[in-house]
């Protein structure tokens, strides 16, 4: 019998299982690995990542209620619109973002009229966590969306 509120784990397994699918199979139609796919049934994980999320609710053919039902179950977003067939590969934010509306809005008003724009400063000030909430925020005006795509392991 299931729960009135299934927990992400638990509602990523009844669509597996309404499948036939087993944990192998859906992590290789994913492209995840079992383990990982593993981790967010047994709740170990909470929340998969935004493009986690994309990938299993396109491996289980999700559509329509089904897929807003698996999205409304990850972890609480910032952004509680957000489609299920939306594209990006924005993490989800874990913690509110406070006190840095004046900055959100520079970068946001800097990125209408620049194709490319670059934020530098000291490392741990915020510069990425600011970047993911104007991405984020403006998303929507973007056929494609926003992408982070992630430099620094590069030589």
């Amino acid at each position: 019998m299931s729960r009135p509120n299934p927990t992400f784990g638990e509602l990523l397994r009844q669509q597996r299982q309404m499948r036939g699918l087993t944990q192998a199979r859906l992590a290789q139609d994913a492209g995840l690995s079992v383990r990982g796919v593993s981790d967010l049934e047994r709740g170990r994980k909470q929340a998969p990542r935004q493009s986690t999320l994309h990938l299993l609710i396109e491996a289980l053919h999700l559509e329509g209620a089904a897929a807003a039902a698996l999205v409304a179950t990850a972890a609480p977003r910032r952004r509680p619109e957000i489609s299920p067939t939306k594209r990006d590969n924005l993490p989800i934010a874990l913690t509110s973002f406070v006190g840095r509306e004046q900055d959100s809005a520079d970068v946001a008003a800097a990125l209408a009229s620049a194709r490319l724009l670059t934020l530098v400063g000291t490392g741990g000030i915020g510069k990425t966590r600011l970047a993911l909430d104007v991405a984020g925020a403006v998303s929507e005006r973007y056929r494609n969306g926003a992408w982070l795509v992630e430099l620094a392991g590069l030589a």
